[in-house]
């Protein structure tokens, strides 16, 4: 029979990224896509798409190659069996050239998993061009290995061309005789039935996504491609045993047919050799279920006379139910079920009146699932009309599974996950492959029928243009993160975004538990030691990264957890490393035969050890109590490679010992590998951090096959241990002890069934896909459509890459009058210290208008009475260490407008505090009440234009009125400090939570200078986004005078600017007076009256130089030996952004700070103390010139970074105005 290996139209493109060297993914539901080039110079190196009729393949240099394969199913294998290959191809008609079709191969997995030819049916090179043409190779088959797993597969070369292929047909037939039904590719809606004639080749189903038999207007009806031999029963094509293989048909062979879909059921009837023998349900490839079969199901479907004496019914999950066609097969198990000696059973076709195929070994039906069937009912399931295939019963959940790496281990749990969720729900497994794991997908999974897609990600911007790519491309209702590792994470985030869907992630390790830095790290953080080293960016997988990656667990919208131990750390759902219950089965191997292979007999006592043999795995240990007991009932076998010569040398050191050593075997192999064991000891190392979290996965491979397991009491196996599940071993004396056991005892038989009853429900398919379901379902429920800390990653990694990445939080869509004009912006402070300290909101004003995004903004200071104003005029000897002078003269200048600059306008609204009229600078005060009017009139004054932003820095006590009169279109709601932390009186603080309640549910846009203080207010608003404080860029190619005040000063001069309020230690700073006592200790900021400041400054080298305005404060800064930041670490600190190490980083002075937070941009150019000794100790090196300065390449890249300009520039990309022209 022919079958055409391009029936599949669902091909979805495939680029290589332009550095790929090797590249693997999924292309359709059936076909594997791998490109190569042979060269690392190479430009492409090739594309596959889909085309109307086929595919189109583009080769872009000589150098590359394209491969394309697929699984397929050799059965029955006999000599004198032949295959034909059919392909029929061309040119493309708008391509220079074509290709040349390199050779058509069946290749195997070898003992490591990967490919290698089985068998070449041509090695000659064939030149593809002009027309469409037919391309005929035919091979013998009889001496490949019935059962083995088969990849059909050919490759193209000698680009750079492009050709179109309309079909890959291939033919077995035995030597005398040929069978064939062809079904062309030109018509992308047929199918082609897999009904085999005797002894014909049936192909692999593939993975779990059919495609529906259809057919398109004068198109073949799947029934018509069948060959047809007797009659038809109700739907159903049955199957006569007496003339299955003609005349020469024995009574016991096994027959039998599915007869339709009752309720939720597939229904048929079997007779098979053997009493008790069971029927195996196989849909789509893969096993659904099993019964024996029986009169039990008499009333499903009694009109079909058999179902009554042997009858079956198979429930189907209910993703199955969804109106599309899938392959079905039935197997008959006789003595070993699924092992040597399987017959297969004929399958007669369920889609109407299609006749019988004869068949001894197997056949397969495409069966149509309607919706109409789906609930109880008498009658057969008949085809119909294809076109009127019926909808989906359920919805089918769709899971995007990601993992960190493709191309070694950490990718085995991933495909665990998606595996048990592929029960339940239809999934696709996807991630980067990083250069120092590998360029193909970790062999022992690479075979396997799962859709995964894997990208190349030699650099970091490789790996965000991959991930950007997968995240265009999948489309899924939950995505399960594999590992807290940022590489999954970005990607999953991305994943999320793109399909607004739940995004868990699964921890089956303590991730830092494989670095000496344990402790979490902020963006910040992670985005200084990028700032440090750029080449770190290039291994996503480094220490800063995952240590990063831990403190995203938290965004998640669930966890699971792989043990209790984790639990307890990251909380969520435990999914157990599971194991199929219908491969892990004991009673499908034979264990005789397989020990006999490995040199075994029913006498030894086998300890297993299987995987590659390494110290730290507790290998020698077993065998040191092996040498020890010189046993030679004992056997340890290790069945993995040995891959360097320390550990061969010490294996061949034990002289009594029996130790057997065996090279790798295929990982399809490892149930019955398992099988062959009598006990598995795991032994580890209990103070490691691994051990403390980690389940090794043969835990669960024992258990399954019924071996008890002896294993070291770390944290994960203590709940197994209390259940009686597991054995501890505690030390040598105890390992020598149990093996005495098993040596002298064995293993009962009942020993084996609690092992095995305990791994069913506990570590098996069934349970753990079951909570799959319920932490897929727990995080739909708690879902968040806005993730402010991925922003802040999407956002850090874009500017890093260059990759534009979306938002979860949408760009805002400002009044349609800004496409007109620029906004204007009315700029509420809720203080009366604008441009004295070049605050925040002094520097977003600037720049604001800096970036020519907005047209003027219109800055109002808190309003102030005359009464309040004249207190702030200080005098005497403390006046020159207040602010309250500056203050005092600030305002006069804002009331009398003569603060003015170009396109920024500074207003104050200055009324009386009596209730009688006051006079003030010779111009009657308003009440407080007038207010409003005062807003009213700045506007018309400044002809504030419609539908301005309103920019507020809470708390602002009038921002509703300001509100109302301004008719903002867009508000924008700065949150710099959190005030509520404040000590103040009851009345006040219960004002200001009602404050900032009101301005952040309100915004449009709400912005935070630091992680703490977005966290602070999520209750309020979750979508905050973080826009730290930034630097100015002062031009330092000259030098700079030193203010008169600190020329005659004695060096070196120790400064520090800011506010001396409560957050400042005065001790440190005492004690830095006392350890330098030749310099100065220079303190520039307000002492706001506290005696304790003004104190220090009777020492004699301390000098308080009180307030100096922004612009001079630069000058003071620039002339200072060391900058100090000498903070308290209390509950204000932790919620500020100190904008002064910005300043000091800028103006290229070296840093000296206490550990205070949200200092992520600076930090790794600081030196920070964690006491009061290594403050000073810090002052000292810096001092003598040992502390290292940051380089000028450093410097720069950092304040291009942080710059004012960068901060403002994101936030006018929310509002979408960036790109406005000047």
């Amino acid at each position: 029979m022919t079958y055409n290996l391009l029936q599949n139209p669902t091909f979805t493109d495939h680029d290589t990224a332009v550095s790929a060297r090797r590249n693997m993914g999924q292309f359709c539901q059936n076909w594997f896509v791998e490109y190569g080039a042979a060269a690392a110079g190479d430009t492409g190196p090739a594309k596959a798409s889909p085309k109307s009729q086929g595919v189109r393949l583009h080769i872009r240099s000589a150098l590359s190659w394209v491969r394309l394969w697929q699984p397929i199913e050799l059965t029955g294998v006999e000599r004198g069996r032949r295959a034909v290959v059919r392909l029929r191809a061309s040119a493309a008609s708008d391509a220079e050239a074509g290709l040349d079709l390199e050779w058509i191969a069946l290749l195997k997995a070898n003992a490591q998993g990967k490919r290698i030819f089985a068998k070449k049916l041509s090695t000659q090179q064939r030149s593809i061009e002009g027309d469409a043409r037919d391309y005929e190779l035919e091979m013998p088959l009889g001496d490949l290995v019935s059962g083995t797993p088969y990849f059909f597969a050919m490759q193209f070369s000698s680009g750079p061309g492009t050709v179109e292929l309309e079909s890959v047909d291939f033919t077995s037939h035995a030597a005398t005789a040929s069978a064939t039904a062809s079904a062309s590719a030109a018509s992308t809606k047929r199918y082609t039935v897999l009904q085999a004639a005797p002894s014909e080749v049936a192909l692999a189903a593939g993975p779990a996504h059919p495609v529906v038999a259809q057919s398109g207007k004068g198109g073949t009806r799947a029934d018509d491609v069948a060959p047809r031999s007797g009659s038809a029963r109700n739907g159903a094509a049955a199957i006569d045993p007496a003339k299955a293989s003609g005349a020469h048909a024995r009574a016991k062979r096994p027959s039998g047919e599915v007869v339709g879909l009752r309720g939720d059921r597939l229904v048929g009837w079997a007779e098979l050799p053997e009493v008790d023998a069971e029927v195996l349900l196989f849909v789509d490839g893969r096993l659904v279920g099993s019964a024996i079969p029986d009169a039990s199901v008499d009333a499903l479907a009694e009109d079909v006379a058999k179902v009554a004496t042997h009858g079956f019914a198979v429930p189907l999950p209910t993703l199955l139910l969804d109106g599309a066609d899938h392959q079905v097969s039935l197997r008959a198990s006789t003595g070993e079920r699924l092992g040597a000696g399987t017959k297969r059973m004929t399958l007669a076709g369920a889609r109407g009146t299609g006749a019988a195929a004869k068949s001894s070994i197997e056949a397969k039906s495409a069966l149509v699932i309607d919706a109409s069937d789906a609930v109880p009912a008498h009658s057969p399931v008949v085809g119909g009309d294809p076109g009127k295939i019926a909808t989906a019963v359920a919805a089918t959940r769709r899971v995007a599974v990601v993992s960190w790496d493709m191309a070694h281990n950490p990718v085995g749990r991933a495909f665990l996950l998606a595996d048990m969720a592929s029960r339940n729900s239809v999934v696709e497994l996807v991630g980067p492959m990083f250069p120092m794991y590998g360029a193909t997908i970790w062999p022992p999974i690479a075979a396997a029928t799962m859709t995964m897609h894997a990208y190349p990600a030699g650099s970091f911007a490789e790996f965000v243009a991959g991930a950007r790519a997968i995240a265009a491309r999948v489309k899924c209702d939950v995505v399960h993160v594999g590992k807290a590792r940022f590489s999954s994470l970005f990607i999953g985030a991305m994943i999320k975004q793109a399909n607004a869907c739940p995004m868990i992630v699964d921890v089956d390790d303590h991730e830092l538990g494989f670095f000496p830095n344990r402790d979490p790290a902020s963006l910040d953080d992670l985005i200084a030691a990028i700032t440090e080293d750029p080449r770190i960016l290039d291994k996503p997988y480094g220490e800063i990264f995952t240590r990063f990656a831990e403190g995203l667990i938290a965004e998640c919208d669930g966890v699971t957890v792989s043990n209790y131990a984790l639990q307890e750390r990251f909380g969520g759902i435990v999914v157990r490393h599971g194991r199929d219950e219908r491969v892990f089965d004991p009673a499908l191997y034979d264990r005789q035969k397989v020990r006999a292979e490995f040199g075994y007999t029913d006498a030894d006592r086998v300890i297993l050890f299987l995987g590659t043999p390494r110290p730290h795995k507790g290998v020698f240990e077993i065998a040191d109590a092996l040498e020890e007991l010189a046993d030679d009932t004992l056997a340890l076998c290790v069945i993995g490679t040995v891959t360097d010569k320390r550990t061969s040398s010490r294996f061949a050191k034990y002289k009594k010992a029996r130790i057997g050593l065996h090279g790798d075997q295929p990982w399809a192999r490892l149930a019955e590998l398992v099988s062959i064991a009598d006990a598995v000891f795991l032994l580890q190392d209990p103070t490691s951090a691994i051990s403390g979290y980690q389940i090794p996965a043969k835990l669960t491979d024992a258990m399954a096959l019924g071996v008890p397991v002896y294993a070291t009491p770390v944290p994960p196996l203590r709940d197994l241990i209390a259940a009686g599940a597991i054995i501890a071993v505690h030390d040598a004396a105890q390992l020598k002890d149990e093996l005495r056991k098993i040596s002298a005892q064995g293993i009962a038989p009942a020993t084996k069934q609690r092992v095995r009853d305990h791994y069913l429900t506990e570590l098996s398919y069934s349970v753990n896909s079951a909570r799959l379901d319920l932490a897929f379902e727990a995080a739909r429920t708690v879902s968040r459509p806005v993730i402010p800390a991925f922003d802040a990653l999407f956002a850090a990694v874009e500017r890093v890459s260059g990759e534009p990445l979306p938002r979860f939080a949408k760009g805002w869509a400002g009044p349609a009058i800004w496409q007109n004009r620029k906004p204007d912006v009315v700029f509420l402070w809720k203080q009366n210290d604008s441009d004295i300290y070049g605050r925040r909101s002094d520097m977003m004003a600037r720049y604001l208008l800096k970036s020519g995004a907005v047209n003027q903004v219109l800055h109002f200071d808190s309003p102030i009475s005359a009464t309040d104003l004249d207190k702030q005029a200080k005098h005497g000897a403390e006046a020159t260490a207040h602010q309250g002078n500056l203050v005092y003269v600030n305002t006069i200048r804002r009331v009398l407008r003569q603060a003015d600059t170009t396109n920024l306008l500074r207003r104050t609204f200055l009324f009386r505090a009596e209730t009688s009229p006051q006079r003030y600078l010779g111009t009657d005060l308003p009440p407080r009440d007038g207010y409003e009017d005062f807003i009213r009139s700045e506007l018309r004054a400044a002809n504030i234009g419609d539908s301005p932003v309103l920019w507020v820095c809470p708390v602002v006590f009038d921002y509703t009125m300001v509100k109302s009169v301004v008719n903002p279109g867009c508000i924008v709601a700065d949150v710099i400090d959190d005030q509520r932390r404040f000590p103040s009186r009851e009345p006040h603080r219960t004002r200001v939570h009602a404050a900032y309640d009101e301005i952040l549910r309100d915004a449009d846009l709400v912005l935070a200078n630091c992680e703490p203080v977005r966290e602070g207010f999520a209750a309020i608003r979750e979508d905050i986004r973080v826009i730290p404080n930034g630097a100015e860029m002062f031009d330092l190619s000259h030098s700079w005078a030193v203010p008169e005040d600190l020329a005659h000063l004695p060096r070196p001069i120790l400064g520090y600017v800011g506010n001396l309020r409560d957050r400042v230690d005065l001790e440190l700073i005492g004690k830095v007076a006392d350890a330098f006592p030749g310099g100065s200790v220079v303190l520039i900021g307000s002492a706001h009256d506290r005696p304790d400041v003004l104190a220090l400054g009777a020492r004699p080298n301390i000098h308080i130089l009180g307030v100096k305005p922004y612009e001079d404060a630069t000058r003071y800064i620039r002339a200072f030996d060391v900058a100090m930041v000498p903070h308290l670490r209390n509950e204000l600190s932790e919620s500020m952004n100190p904008l002064k190490l910005y300043v000091y980083f800028a103006l290229n002075v070296p840093i000296v700070t206490t550990d205070v937070a949200n200092i992520g941009d600076i930090g790794p150019y600081a030196t920070i103390a964690a006491d009061h000794d290594s403050f000073l100790a810090a002052i000292t090196r810096v001092v003598a010139g040992k502390q290292k300065a940051p380089t000028t390449v450093q410097r720069k890249k950092v304040l291009s970074s942080v710059s004012w300009t960068s901060r403002v520039d994101d936030v006018l990309d929310v509002l979408g105005l960036a790109q406005r022209p000047t």
